[in-house]
């Protein structure tokens, strides 16, 4: 039997992410590309959050910790959001900020680590898991959306 979060009341999912390769994560309705680059890397390439494409992030291989995930968000949960100064915030919070309705919050996945939450998807990153002048090597995340089956 699945787990039950009973704040939430949602069914607790997580999905380890393979290193330089696909994943599919069914329970988000996504498929998950991750690619290793080795740099220094700079530029547009590696901007984050890109301004072209809310799907695609960078994260600084070295600062992140293994295993990564992409699970549903748990009670409690916190990041860093980027351009908020490396003040912690609550998802829960974050989201209320946004003015993200409710029913539209749970289906929202998460990229997390035992370092923690890296990336609330196609929303924002965690800036201490961002590329900087001296990243040597970066993580690539790359989000598809699977069409219904």
């Amino acid at each position: 039997d699945p787990a039950v979060d009973p704040i939430l009341e949602t069914t607790l999912w997580r999905t380890e992410l393979r290193l330089a390769g696909m994943t599919e994560i069914p329970q988000a309705g996504i498929r998950v590309e991750t690619r290793i680059l080795e740099g220094p890397l700079s530029g547009p390439e590696v901007e984050n959050p890109p301004v072209q494409n809310p799907m695609v992030c960078f994260f600084d291989f070295d600062r992140l910790s293994f295993p990564l995930e992409v699970r549903n968000r748990r009670v409690g949960d916190r990041f860093c959001p980027s351009g908020m100064g490396g003040k912690h915030q609550k998802l829960k919070q974050f989201m209320i900020d946004r003015k993200i309705p409710r029913h539209q919050r749970d289906p929202i996945p998460v990229l997390a680590s035992p370092g923690g939450i890296l990336w609330l998807i196609g929303w924002r990153v965690d800036e201490r898991f961002q590329v900087s002048k001296s990243t040597r090597k970066v993580l690539e995340v790359r989000i598809m959306f699977n069409p219904l089956k």
